[in-house]
């Protein structure tokens, strides 16, 4: 089954489900206000702690409200805050603060 269109506009407009039947395929259009896997990834995520680090007062950074600000869990800003402890970036300031170092 070969399909028009870039397979990458394809992908960011629609949802591939498995089928349950062999042979179908099931299709379904986005809702605008979904986010895509780019969107929610680690790297993008990433990108914006990193800027939210630098632009912060003093250079320390409340957890909390970074993780409020780019609307994640906490969990997923911890992620970030492990590597980035683990190759010397950053240092802990206290429980929920962590500043460059």
């Amino acid at each position: 089954m070969k399909i028009a269109g870039s397979y990458k506009s394809i992908a960011q407009n629609t949802k591939m489900k498995v089928p349950r039947k062999r042979g179908s395929l099931v299709c379904s259009v986005r809702s605008p206000l979904e986010k895509t896997r780019y969107d929610t990834s680690l790297g993008l995520l990433t990108k914006k702690f990193v800027g939210l680090l630098r632009s912060a007062p003093d250079g320390v950074l409340d957890l909390n409200k970074a993780s409020e600000y780019l609307d994640v869990q906490k969990r997923r800003i911890y992620d970030i805050t492990n590597v980035l402890e683990g190759i010397n970036l950053i240092t802990k300031k206290s429980k929920n603060n962590i500043q460059w170092k």
